[in-house]
């Protein structure tokens, strides 16, 4: 009978957590349809979305405030560079996109699959020319 118990509470929890979860990332959603975003990227943890006028990157946790979203807007952006590394063990480490800003402070954007990183690169580019 404990065990049924211990069971039925576990299966309550995880539950909740997948509902609560599942609600930041339509939050979040909104919020980027909101603010114009098309392209769209989710690895570890963090979104990250090419806006009309900035790059949106959004930290995925259980309480999300939106207002403190890193936001780089694209007219600072000074140079981009990236990594690629297709076959190799820790590849989350690999692909990335590194945005240096014209105050010369610099961010990382990782991405799964090097699909990813090239899609998001093409329109950024493409926005910043």
């Amino acid at each position: 009978m404990i065990f049924i118990i211990l069971f039925a509470f576990i299966f309550l929890v995880v539950t909740g957590l997948s509902f609560y979860d599942d609600h930041n990332h339509s939050k979040i959603e909104e919020y980027l349809k909101t603010n114009g975003c098309k392209t769209k990227s989710y690895f570890e943890g963090r979104y990250k979305a090419i806006c009309k006028e900035s790059i949106i990157i959004i930290n995925n946790s259980f309480v999300i405030d939106l207002d403190e979203s890193l936001m780089i807007p694209l007219k600072e952006i000074a140079l981009i560079e990236k990594s690629i590394k297709e076959k190799t063990a820790v590849s989350s480490e690999k692909n990335f996109i590194k945005i240096i800003k014209r105050d010369k402070k610099e961010e990382i954007l990782k991405f799964k699959t090097v699909d990813e990183l090239k899609i998001f690169e093409n329109e950024l580019r493409q926005r910043i020319l």
